[in-house]
């Protein structure tokens, strides 16, 4: 069995896959599971069927050493192939753009990864990915591989919590996502609406333009809010009705399987 960890910085996602290929070739419909904490990860393991037949252990951590470093030893055991991602100046095709690869964070680099090997399989155009969660990450990938650049700015709780700490309000990170344009009749409201129309605006503006400048006209969507995002964007009637965006949640877990299995 291979158990495949994505350690974001608000959530630990995992798989736990007989076949690495299946997830890599998208050949599967797979749905990941959320542990809270590496404990409540190493529980929800010891309650599997599976968990005496792990022997492979895949992980992308965005976390930092000291995180990573309990995960490791926690999972590390001497029967166990124990794979830790790392970003790379070239892996799967697909090429960085920064000068110092290890400051992309592995998700981007991975979401990079499997994105490409889909989409460029279906059309020889450029692809953008966006990753909608705690962060918003936007990159763009042409038809070579090659990671022409890309964005990173602040998710929609924190964009809240930043405005709402400064009023003195209280925040209740459980509120609803609103639907289409409304005005606030509380701070509250107000900070929750205006940043949605932020967020908002940057997609439909970045999705635009990267057609205009790079021919991007195919994207994939991922992240923890992604499901909602990806029903505006398509009812939006600011993008074009030929922009293909393709829901991946898993994008990340298909990244990781493909850089594993290049090795």
């Amino acid at each position: 069995m291979y158990l495949l960890i994505d350690w974001g910085n608000t959530r630990l996602k995992f798989l736990l896959v007989e076949k690495l290929s299946a997830v890599a070739n998208l050949q599967q419909s797979v749905e990941a599971d959320t542990a809270m904490s590496v404990k409540d990860l190493v529980a929800q393991l010891k309650q599997s069927d599976n968990k005496e037949n792990i022997d492979h252990v895949l992980i992308a951590s965005v976390r930092s050493d000291l995180d990573n470093q309990e995960l490791v030893e926690a999972l590390n055991q001497s029967d166990v192939d124990l794979f830790v991602a790392k970003t790379s100046q070239h892996a799967c095709g697909v090429e960085c753009a920064y000068q110092n690869p290890r400051q992309l964070g592995i998700d981007r680099w991975l979401a990079m990864i499997g994105g490409y090997q889909k989409m460029n399989r279906e059309t020889d155009q450029a692809i953008g990915i966006v990753d909608v969660g705690s962060a918003i990450t936007l990159d763009v990938v042409d038809p070579e591989g090659r990671h022409l650049g890309g964005h990173i700015l602040p998710g929609k709780k924190l964009l809240s919590e930043s405005l709402l700490n400064t009023a003195n309000v209280s925040i209740d990170n459980n509120l609803p996502a609103s639907s289409g344009f409304k005005l606030g009749r509380s701070t509250v409201d107000c900070v929750n609406f205006g940043v949605e129309q932020m967020m908002f605006g940057y997609l439909i503006n970045s999705m635009v333009a990267s057609n205009r400048e790079y021919g991007v006209n195919q994207w994939v969507i991922t992240g923890g809010d992604s499901g909602y995002w990806l029903k505006l964007l398509r009812n939006s009637e600011l993008l074009s009705q030929e922009l293909n965006i393709l829901h991946k949640p898993t994008v990340v877990f298909q990244g990781l399987a493909k850089l594993y299995l290049q090795q």
